[in-house]
């Protein structure tokens, strides 16, 4: 762990990507804003879901898909509001079923069909005695 941490500030992106997939998850929180997308890909599914806000306003799309389908649900209501198709498809699969009622008419396809997929395994559910 000692030495994983002195390579933390590496110039090579893949030194801090191998970094990122062994380092402990509280040590992830410094790679959070590293300058290679890669990297901060490989902190989005390696940080527990409550600390994944901390990639919600992340540059780059992937990155915040990845963090969207992974938190915890009252953070992933806010990613429904994002731009990018990527992030609010991975974040209809968090989302509280109220707050991804609104993205039934979104204008992605894929979004519109992941939210009647998920309402209509809820109302299945319901049904099934």
């Amino acid at each position: 762990a000692e030495r994983l941490a002195a390579m933390l500030g590496d110039p090579d992106y893949l030194v801090r990507q191998h970094v990122a997939q062994r380092i402990p998850h509280g040590s992830l929180a410094r790679l959070v804003h590293d300058a290679d997308r890669e990297v901060r890909k490989e902190v989005a599914r390696r940080l527990p879901p409550f600390a994944l806000p901390k990639l919600a306003a992340d540059a780059d799309p992937e990155v915040r898909a990845i963090a969207a389908a992974r938190m915890l649900p009252d953070a992933a209501a806010r990613m429904l509001a994002d731009p990018d198709w990527r992030v609010r498809l991975g974040a209809v699969g968090q989302a509280p079923l109220a707050a991804i009622r609104a993205l039934a008419d979104d204008g992605d396809r894929d979004v519109r069909e992941q939210v009647r997929d998920r309402l209509n395994a809820t109302r299945q559910d319901q049904d099934t005695p």
